[in-house]
């Protein structure tokens, strides 16, 4: 019985790293660090932009809630229009910058 036992646990554990490294083979392929860096750049571009257009109409005096209730959609899609431009502008160039120290 223990020896059935020990035969059916080693079976589970093979299967078991079979299946995490066909996971982990698959999910290399991906490239995920750059998505990842250009989602997490995009989105550091966007608050900056978006909290300083807020910033800068509440030190001039406006009230922003009324300046986005009522032309809010054209505003925050140029926000996200210039974001994305500054972003692919920003991983070009690190990359760039990457592909050149590599040659060095």
């Amino acid at each position: 019985m223990q020896k059935e036992t020990m035969t059916i646990m080693g079976y589970l554990f093979r299967l078991i790293k079979k299946v995490f490294m066909s996971v982990i083979n698959g999910v290399q392929g991906l490239q995920f660090q750059d998505r990842s860096e250009y989602i997490g750049t995009f989105i550091l571009i966007y608050l900056s932009l978006g909290g300083g257009l807020v910033m800068m109409w509440m030190i001039l005096g406006m009230n922003p809630t009324l300046i986005l209730s009522v032309i809010a959609a054209p505003i925050w899609i140029f926000i996200v229009w210039v974001s994305n431009n500054l972003t692919k502008a920003i991983i070009t160039d690190r990359k760039r910058k990457q592909e050149h120290k590599g040659r060095k």
